[in-house]
């Protein structure tokens, strides 16, 4: 859902920059030989629709959006799904089994396994670039499933098991309303011939679980610590292969299906304006007018600041003086279970940047953006179906003056 922030971020720092970025490519100045050439000129710059998986690919993190993390439901409704591995190991790595003897057999005993606090990064791209406000997501489900080809019962519990969020900190995970240490119950299955593989599954939900809540806090890692017990309870006979291995793995699962609450997001980024005639001199825009026309097939409102920094780090303008302005209007959204955007919303916008301001932008180094994105109808549910768009029109007028 907030990828599309990474449009709505990207989009207005495409509006300043576009004068020269886009008059080169559109007007030969090597034809233009006066030292004094002032022409108004009137462009498209931009014509583009994104679909959902289009933004959601837009991520400012590197391989944070393997395409197999986005998927549809068979209504289209879309979801994102994230795995990760808590723990594997193979036999072989902390038993040394004798030479031509691939199989171990008998009662193997009681023993306790300790695997120390470790995390993953959940890198759940929904978070990228947040500093304030709240994703709920109606439906998250975790799965954790257990792979175990060793012939033995083995008792597991979480004796650590918390999220963490630069913005709120950290959070207790609660399964069946019981903090660590938690141990899955019923305790996970075991082979009873060499070569099978046991898996067991467990599914954690808003019923049975407090997904609901740490996800509000937008973690951006999740801290374990897991206690195994063998044998318990004993069994007999056990038994191990040199290929046999024991695996941890989580799976997230979050439909898009719930609201944004007054999102806050921000990114810095480099910033240069300006273009040079062939001949070595200087481009001005004597004023610029840009347009924006968007028609946003999604139940998403997002308002934007931006605020030019130069070297030393000084804010010398904002683009808008009365701060954050809306830039995109939800669409309609239809009533509930579908919960549909019945019609797109189209938005003009308009920004006038004379010479004086220009001029301004001219010794920016940095562009420092901020956003603000909240759901249609917040804290009503919304949610984002497979065939949403967001069709975006950018033009320019300008007057250009080019000097000697």
């Amino acid at each position: 859902m907030t990828k599309c922030t990474n449009i709505y971020l990207s989009l207005i720092l495409v509006i300043v920059c576009a004068v020269s970025s886009c008059i080169k490519d559109e007007y030969d100045l090597d034809k233009m030989t006066a030292t004094n050439y002032s022409p108004e000129i009137a462009m498209p710059l931009v014509h583009s629709v994104f679909s959902v998986a289009e933004i959601l690919s837009m991520s400012a993190d590197q391989d944070a959006n393997d395409p197999e993390n986005l998927e549809e439901d068979p209504d289209g409704l879309m979801k994102l799904m994230y795995n990760d591995t808590l723990f594997s190991k193979k036999a072989s790595e902390f038993i040394a089994f004798p030479p031509m003897t691939p199989l171990i057999t008998g009662y193997g005993g009681s023993d306790t396994l300790q695997l120390l606090v470790d995390s993953i990064d959940l890198n759940l791209e929904v978070y990228n670039k947040l500093i304030g406000g709240q994703f709920y997501f109606e439906n998250p489900i975790i799965h954790i499933t257990v792979t175990n080809s060793i012939g033995m019962p083995i008792n597991l519990t979480f004796t650590t098991f918390q999220t963490w969020s630069p913005i709120n900190g950290t959070t207790i995970v609660e399964l069946f309303s019981t903090t660590p240490p938690i141990t899955l119950t019923p305790s996970p299955a075991f082979p009873l011939i060499p070569g099978d593989v046991s898996v067991t599954s467990y599914t954690y939900d808003k019923t049975n679980s407090n997904i609901q809540n740490f996800l509000l806090t937008a973690p951006k890692y999740l801290y374990y610590a897991v206690r195994g017990i063998t044998n318990m309870p004993a069994t007999i006979p056990n038994f191990i292969t040199d290929s046999s291995k024991f695996s941890v793995e989580v799976l997230l699962e979050l439909p898009l299906h719930g609201y944004a609450s007054f999102l806050s997001l921000g990114d810095t980024l480099p910033f240069s304006l300006g273009i040079n005639y062939p001949s070595g001199s200087e481009v001005y825009a004597e004023s610029a007018t840009f347009v924006v026309n968007a028609y946003n097939g999604f139940p998403l409102d997002a308002a934007l600041q931006l605020s030019f920094v130069d070297s030393s780090g000084v804010i010398l303008d904002s683009l808008f003086y009365s701060g954050e302005q809306s830039v995109f209007e939800a669409g309609s959204v239809g009533p509930a279970p579908a919960l549909r955007v019945t019609s797109t919303r189209h938005t003009v916008t308009e920004v006038y940047v004379d010479r004086a301001r220009l001029d301004k932008l001219g010794a920016a180094t940095e562009i420092i953006i901020r956003g603000t994105l909240t759901s249609a109808n917040n804290p009503a549910l919304v949610k984002i179906y497979s065939d949403y768009t967001l069709e975006l029109k950018l033009a320019v007028r300008a007057e250009l003056f080019i000097g000697s």
